[in-house]
């Protein structure tokens, strides 16, 4: 479970807590793909978006849970990532675990690119 929530709101998840972060000098990564809108409509069946958007996913999911960053969601072609797991505790989090948490993202951000490609 915990690959899908930050375990600090997990756990106010499992008391019944209403959970808000509020979270400092995070690195975020939103991922568009150019020309999705125009080849989804001339796709000659639905499923091929749907496959396409599967595989592409599964590898970023790959990656992501390899460089140890946090899979915000997906909508659509959008594939948001975030640096900041909850591991590292608010106060705890030093401007080395920041910089760390953004080369993290930057390097799932070029291997997507690979992937793309």
């Amino acid at each position: 479970m915990t690959k899908l929530v930050p375990i600090p709101n997990l756990k106010g998840i499992k008391n019944d807590q209403r959970v808000v972060d509020e979270v400092e000098n995070v690195t975020l990564l939103f991922t568009d793909m150019v020309g999705f809108t125009e080849f989804s409509k001339n796709v000659e069946r639905p499923q091929q978006v749907f496959q396409l958007l599967s595989k592409l996913f599964s590898k970023f999911d790959q990656i992501v849970e390899a460089k140890n960053v946090y899979k915000v969601h997906t909508i659509g072609d959008c594939y948001v990532v975030m640096g900041f797991t909850g591991k590292v505790q608010g106060n705890k989090r030093t401007q080395v675990v920041q910089i760390d948490e953004a080369y993290k993202v930057l390097q799932v951000a070029i291997e997507m690119i690979e992937i793309i490609k």
